[in-house]
């Protein structure tokens, strides 16, 4: 895969190839991360993008079903219970796919209407409650749901990611028209084009792209614990963490997912347990707590080291099944809080990941240390031809472009050496 970058916040221009462990470098505050963020908004928005919407029509089907009460109370329905509503709703939500792609709604409506009244048996001797006048204004407002392009669709959970991720701040600025971000792989190419914050166009391909999980240099663990209550936004990375966490093992999972689960948990075990012995839990009030198998206590997450929380992050993403083969690893300076020796560890894992898991991952540090870590761990085994560096530099005053320096790695450690060469 592929991804490229035009006028993007800061970055003008950034090609990154990602298809092994992919390394961008630089200094502070140039537009590392918006390299990440724009991967992430990307690859997801075109991520299993049916689903998505048929997601969003169920959100807001479930949104007008919901507002509907106040027209009953108006007819002077006040007995119509909430529940009648919801079992509704039920009904239409299960059957949402034929109705998306059935010119006869009304009938399927009234159907499911009047089946949900026919487990009420007060309603069925009132006249007006069944009729078609009394059901059209209710399918009116359903029926503008369906109605709703595809392209609308995309660009609302588009948008939505742009908000969660950039906090609609992903333009650098109002006088540069072309913005974009591409993504050229096996399954087809797409393109996101924006203006003003928000998607002008976009290709309406039905991409299957893997899953990006997009880590942060803070810590997102952090910021769910803080709030017990935490709900997201549900096209974040914040959002996302929240569900990996939720999610135990699935019970439902086929035999070829339950062994891929056992045998990626093999390639990283030897490691992990080295740095964390232990496991990432959520308590019954919502809190996330580390159950330390060296102490046989559970920690609360402000008393568990900086450091490793990535580390227990990771584990607990191969363990639910969210990093497996071909999922795209996103990290803002992983190294960060790190001691030496565990910068070690860290690049092994990473390297370990895709050789053995087939994880891609996309890094960006300004750690000469934890470069070099990754460079030697490939070299070391056997995927240095799958590494690809990059460097970001000013090209004009506050603009940044991604310079490919895989076959000059040098010039990264000149640069990122210099301040203690100075001393």
């Amino acid at each position: 895969m592929e991804i490229k970058l035009k006028n993007i916040a800061k970055i003008m221009e950034a090609d990154i190839d990602m298809n092994g462990i992919s390394i961008i470098a630089g200094n502070n505050n140039i537009g590392k991360s918006t390299i990440l963020k724009s991967i992430y908004v990307a690859v997801n928005t075109f991520r299993n993008s049916n689903q998505k919407i048929l997601d969003e029509h169920k959100r807001s089907l479930y949104s007008v079903i919901q507002r509907f009460d106040q027209y009953f109370d108006d007819r002077k329905y006040e007995y119509v219970s909430h529940k009648f509503l919801m079992d509704f709703y039920g009904l239409l939500s299960k059957d949402i796919s034929f109705l998306l792609e059935n010119e006869n709604r009304f009938s399927e409506i009234k159907k499911c209407f009047h089946k949900t009244l026919a487990n009420y048996e007060v309603f069925l001797q009132d006249e007006v409650i069944c009729s078609d006048e009394f059901l059209i204004p209710l399918y009116d407002k359903i029926d503008a749901i369906f109605k709703r392009s595809r392209e609308i669709m995309m660009k609302f959970i588009g948008d939505r990611y742009i908000i969660g991720t950039f906090n609609k701040q992903i333009n650098f600025a109002s006088d540069i028209s072309s913005a974009s971000i591409e993504i050229h792989s096996v399954n087809g190419n797409d393109i996101i084009e924006i203006k003003d914050n928000k998607i002008e166009n976009l290709t309406l391909n039905s991409v299957n792209e893997p899953d990006a999980n997009y880590l942060p240099t803070f810590s997102v663990l952090d910021i769910i614990n803080n709030n017990y209550n935490y709900r997201g936004i549900s096209y974040s990375p914040e959002g996302d963490i929240l569900r990996y966490l939720r999610r135990s093992s699935n019970p439902d999972s086929t035999f070829e997912e339950y062994t891929e689960i056992e045998s990626n948990m093999e390639t990283v075990k030897e490691i992990l347990e080295d740095v964390v012995n232990g496991n990432l839990r959520m308590s019954n009030n919502g809190s996330i707590l580390y159950d330390d198998n060296d102490l046989n206590i559970s920690v609360n997450l402000e008393n568990v080291a900086s450091g490793i929380k990535n580390f227990l992050l990771i584990k607990k993403l191969v363990e639910n099944g969210f990093l497996k083969k071909n999922s795209i690893l996103l990290m803002d300076e992983p190294e960060t809080n790190l001691h030496p020796e565990w910068h070690l560890k860290f690049a092994e894992i990473l390297v370990l990941m895709y050789k053995n898991m087939g994880v891609v991952s996309v890094v960006n540090s300004h750690s000469p240390y934890f470069i070099r870590a990754l460079e030697v761990m490939m070299a070391n085994y056997g995927i240095k031809d799958k590494g690809s560096f990059y460097f970001v530099k000013e090209k004009m005053k506050n603009r940044y472009i991604a310079e490919n320096v895989t076959k000059n790695t040098e010039s990264i450690y000149e640069t990122l050496y210099k301040p203690l060469e100075n001393l």
